[in-house]
């Protein structure tokens, strides 16, 4: 990915597009659409931007089948052990929760990757390189989305054990558990004994005033 993005130092493709940013494309813009119009710059950004499309999206691919393969190994195991007659339980929960965990993945990627490639498919397609590929409300998506794939890796990451504890100390509240997964100190007001002490005390003041009216 370093050397592709070095590459269009070298025959001027990087170019104002009106994206309001300095990216891969042709000056003047409009150049590749009109014939009468000559390229003073980036006459091979067509071709880059596919080169890096292509790659990125291969990489991403792997990775998707990867996991799908993954998915399909699993369901695989199952199938061979319920074919001889065991009925492990167990097999069964895991296999669950590892391909549940394996579609989340693949939604979290999708959600940071899918609108950059809906905006590379524009730049590809629009030789004008304009208002189609540059729309404020892809823009906005692509600021939002794309920044956010470590934080979806993360909660994909911290899934499977956050279960664990909400389903050790269900009594707890979800903010506790969260705590609990990511390493951080429990404030002692969310804390199930704490609580408890809390609805003690609220129990002995309400007996206590009941006496004292009887009194």
């Amino acid at each position: 990915m370093f050397v592709l993005a070095l590459m269009p130092l070298f025959n001027q493709a990087y170019n104002y597009t009106d994206g309001h940013v300095c990216s891969i494309g042709p000056q003047p813009m409009s150049c590749l659409a009109e014939v009468d119009i000559e390229c003073t710059r980036g006459e091979d950004s067509r071709r880059m931007k596919i080169t890096r499309f292509s790659f990125v999206f291969t990489a991403n691919i792997i990775i998707v089948i990867s996991v799908l393969i993954l998915i399909h190994s699993l369901a695989q195991k199952e199938r061979r052990m319920m074919a001889k007659g065991a009925d492990n339980r167990n097999q069964r929960v895991y296999s669950t929760q590892k391909t549940w965990q394996g579609i989340w993945y693949i939604a979290a990627f999708m959600i940071s990757w899918g609108p950059w490639y809906v905006w590379q498919f524009f730049r590809i397609t629009a030789d004008a390189q304009v208002e189609d590929a540059h729309s404020a409300a892809l823009i906005y998506i692509l600021a939002l989305t794309m920044p956010t794939q470590g934080v979806w890796n993360a909660l994909v990451y911290f899934r499977p054990q956050y279960l664990k504890y909400r389903e050790r100390d269900s009594s707890e509240l979800k903010i506790t558990s969260l705590c609990r997964v990511i390493g951080v100190r429990i404030p002692r007001c969310c804390t199930a004994e704490w609580r408890q002490s809390l609805i003690s005390y609220r129990e002995e003041e309400d007996v206590s005033v009941s006496h004292r009216e009887s009194l």
